[in-house]
């Protein structure tokens, strides 16, 4: 994903297949959550609120249950 994102953000910024404006790469990243942890997008705990504010708790829930019941199977064959 982080190169395929660096490739298409190159292309974007030399015109081909899309656009990439200066003020959107400047408070952008390719590594997840980078720009909001390094400042680019403002106050960290200003931005880490609004974010927070957007995430629906099951969701969540759901995301960290499934990623660690495959950290716990991880190995295992099931036949």
């Amino acid at each position: 994903a982080l190169i395929g994102g660096a490739h298409t953000d190159s292309r974007f910024r030399r015109g081909m297949g899309g656009e990439l404006s200066e003020e959107y790469d400047k408070v952008t990243s390719n590594v997840p959550l980078l720009a909001m942890l390094s400042g680019a997008q403002g106050n960290v705990i200003d931005v880490l609120n609004d974010f927070s504010s957007e995430i629906k708790p099951l969701n969540a829930a759901v995301a960290v249950g499934t990623a660690g019941l495959w950290v716990m199977s991880k190995g295992r064959v099931r036949r």
